[in-house]
């Protein structure tokens, strides 16, 4: 009796999505911490300044 081998094209094409959907999210995550970082640096550098400000 012969072998027949099935290739699981939905199973290869749900495994590319799954990777690329995940890239995606890693990407979104990481430029929503970008943001996060730069407005607490942003909040630092104001409350400096305005404690600068008071002691003038």
């Amino acid at each position: 009796m012969p072998v027949v081998q099935i290739a699981c094209i939905q199973c290869q094409q749900t495994e590319s999505v799954v990777k690329n959907g995940k890239a995606k999210i890693q990407g979104i995550e990481r430029e929503n911490l970008n943001f996060r970082t730069r407005l607490k640096r942003l909040n630092r550098k104001t409350i400096c300044f305005s404690r600068s400000e008071e002691r003038v």
